[in-house]
């Protein structure tokens, strides 16, 4: 029986004592015209999922996990976005799934709050980006925000804020917007290199109004 020695051909195996052959299948390592593959954690598409999921454009969690049972036990209950949270916080389920509280408020309630166009989600993902863009360029340093704290201050004149977890703690909340602030201010600092007012701006608008805005508003106001 021959001991085999292969040589490598690339895509083939050939033994140089008796000539056998084994093909060899090889996963492509680059191509150009292969779709990029997302490598770790990504906090512009955790977002952006997040906001699949409240516009209703997601297909929520999977068939088979328990919270339907739950939601469906309790669906006579069930009127409105608040309720869906407390349904949800009453579980003993682990993972309650509160990004996807407009998917269950649309199947398991009549409340409607109407259409909402793709180009308002548009609109706060991009704010989003510019935020995360900044904190990269003024404090990687420190932990980033909370998602739900960015939702809600993006979505600060926007009825789909009713679809979002209140707020459980002010000083946690003031907190992020205060380092929010500082980050803002200090981002300015650095494309503008002078130092920002710290009360009133040229147009005389509060600053302290400014950066409680959201970014979108602020370009109604320039």
């Amino acid at each position: 029986m021959c001991k085999h020695v292969f040589l490598d051909m690339v895509y083939v195996n050939v033994c140089k004592k008796c000539g056998i052959t084994n093909r060899v299948y090889k996963v492509d390592s680059y191509n150009k015209y292969s779709a990029p593959l997302c490598r770790g954690y990504n906090r512009i598409q955790r977002f952006r999922l997040k906001l699949d999921k409240l516009f209703g454009i997601h297909n929520g969690p999977r068939i088979e996990d328990p919270i339907w049972k739950v939601l469906e036990n309790c669906k006579k209950t069930l009127h409105c976005p608040r309720g869906i949270r407390a349904a949800l916080r009453k579980s003993k389920l682990k993972n309650k799934h509160y990004d996807s509280v407009r998917i269950f408020t649309d199947i398991f309630t009549d409340f409607n709050i109407g259409f909402t166009p793709h180009s308002v989600k548009k609109r706060i993902l991009n704010d989003f980006i510019v935020i995360h863009d900044m904190w990269k360029n003024v404090s990687p340093d420190t932990s980033f925000f909370s998602y739900d704290f960015l939702l809600k201050y993006l979505l600060k004149d926007s009825k789909l804020i009713v679809y979002c977890k209140p707020c459980a703690c002010q000083k946690r909340y003031d907190k992020y917007l205060n380092r929010l602030k500082f980050i803002q201010a200090r981002h300015g600092d650095r494309r503008s290199n002078h130092e920002i007012p710290k009360v009133h701006s040229q147009n005389g608008i509060r600053i302290s109004t400014i950066l409680r805005s959201p970014l979108w508003l602020l370009q109604d106001l320039s």
